[in-house]
């Protein structure tokens, strides 16, 4: 990339100072290989006409071809690109930008969405971030960042996995590091003397490019050497990112983990992704979303927390009476007295969901609705029946007796399976007519009478309370 030979001896300096404890941030390693999952090359027009399978030959599987500049597209961008994905080399691409604003940054990111179009990457869309203008008067770090940031987010709106190239001193000194890791992924530039692979960045970054010398067949010229610590090819294929296909689908599922072993909860759908997390055999869990791919189907827990499917079973929340003398059948509630609210305290629910209550115009008696919820989706409603309570408004009166005579006299009419329908059929005989319209008002007679007795009753005590009090 540009201005390497002087980034050259910088590197070259740092690494001088660190042998004496002056410079600091590079993690501790041990060897070529520690940490790295694969070896590839990153790419531009300077390097002219490529042989891709012989560089496939030579060991290397994945290669980060240059797209473009804030100046045009790479010349061999679209050679580059065809060729190595015949050869079966797996592609990525990087923008080197001349952005001062953020307002050039989004416009970078338009032209970089238009050139990917049709194609598909295995590895990040880098932008890269190194021109001295960036380092001009007036433009600090976090509007750099921000620069940064507004390219990322533009590449991921539109489906596309994305970071950002820099140097150890820009990441260092001239970005902000942390932001732009804690969302998108990180790709340092760091030369070896020894032109090999011997730190390990793997808990600070996903790629390093750790030579700008390299030899590789089938490039005529010097070329960048980097190193991939992350399994991105699974990542974009699971994730369904950089133009692949995964099958996405919001759900309101419960499930039950079937596995005596239990399964991990990882950052993302895959297995490339952090474990975050751990689920014992039979712990329940709402699934909100499902990921299908390579073999596997993924479940959503929360933001960043997903599980395998594949070890758990479908499962559903039972609605279960608080009260012994409720009872549930058919989807209907009975065993409640007239005058008594339904509650979400009656009842009590066996799974992830919870209930949710829903009165009628008159009050909450027969016909209330009984709601069994997972998430946003109703798994079941059950209904309220008081007997007696033909109207809905949770006791039994001369109003559900006029209902009653009206039911028995075909002026209004129920269906059999409604609430209410249970309601007025006094004697549970399947019909309603003349003898459960009797029933009801002798049942309505006898609770005034009942009524009458206890106003009676509480009269005579305020009486005797008045004579006994001064």
């Amino acid at each position: 990339m540009k201005y390497k030979k002087f980034l050259s001896l910088i590197m070259s300096l740092i690494l001088m100072l660190s042998a004496f404890g002056i410079t600091e941030g590079f993690a501790s390693g041990a060897g070529d290989g520690n940490g790295i999952l694969a070896y590839g090359i990153d790419v531009s027009s300077w390097q002219g006409k490529i042989d891709w399978q012989k560089v496939k030959n030579d060991g290397k599987t994945f290669a980060i071809l240059r797209i473009g500049t804030g100046k045009g597209k790479d010349t061999y961008f679209e050679e580059n690109y065809k060729n190595a994905k015949q050869a079966g080399i797996n592609i990525g691409c990087y923008f080197y930008t001349y952005a001062t604003t953020v307002k050039e940054a989004e416009k970078d990111a338009e032209t970089v969405l238009s050139w990917l179009d049709g194609k598909q990457l295995e590895y990040p869309v880098y932008y890269d971030m190194e021109n001295s203008a960036q380092l001009g008067s007036g433009i600090t770090t976090a509007m750099r960042t921000e620069m940064c940031l507004t390219f990322l987010d533009k590449m991921s709106e539109n489906g596309w996995y994305a970071g950002t190239y820099a140097n150890g001193n820009w990441f260092s000194n001239y970005l902000d590091k942390g932001k732009l890791g804690g969302k998108y992924e990180l790709w340092l530039a760091s030369w070896m003397d020894s032109g090999l692979p011997s730190r390990d960045y793997s808990l600070e970054y996903g790629m390093w490019q750790y030579t700008d010398s390299g030899k590789v067949n089938g490039i005529s010229t010097l070329v960048d050497l980097d190193v991939a610590y992350k399994d991105y090819p699974t990542i974009m294929k699971n994730g369904g990112f950089n133009g692949y296909n995964a099958v996405f689908e919001d759900v309101d599922e419960e499930w039950i983990i079937s596995s005596s072993n239990g399964v991990n909860v990882r950052t993302g759908a895959g297995t490339s992704f952090e474990k975050s997390g751990f689920l014992p055999y039979g712990e329940r869990i709402h699934i909100t979303a499902k990921m299908t791919g390579n073999g596997y189907t993924w479940g959503k827990i929360d933001e960043n927390k997903w599980c395998v499917l594949d070890f758990a079973e479908q499962t559903q929340s039972q609605l279960l009476p608080a009260d012994e003398t409720l009872v549930l059948e058919n989807n209907l509630i009975t065993g409640i007295e007239s005058g008594i609210k339904v509650t979400e305290e009656m009842f009590s629910v066996s799974g992830s969901a919870h209930v949710e209550i829903k009165e009628t115009e008159n009050g909450f008696g027969t016909g209330t609705e009984v709601k069994l919820v997972l998430g946003d989706t109703v798994i079941n409603t059950y209904y309220v029946v008081i007997q007696g309570d033909i109207n809905g408004d949770a006791y039994v009166d001369a109003f559900d007796v006029s209902v009653s005579v009206a039911l028995t006299n075909f002026e209004t009419e129920f269906e059999k399976v409604s609430p209410e329908f249970a309601s007025a059929d006094m004697n549970k005989d399947g019909v309603c007519d003349v003898f459960d319209s009797e029933i009801l008002k002798l049942k309505v007679n006898m609770e005034e009478e009942i009524k009458e007795e206890d106003v009676s009753d509480d009269t005579s005590s305020l009486t005797f309370l008045k004579i006994s009090c001064p």
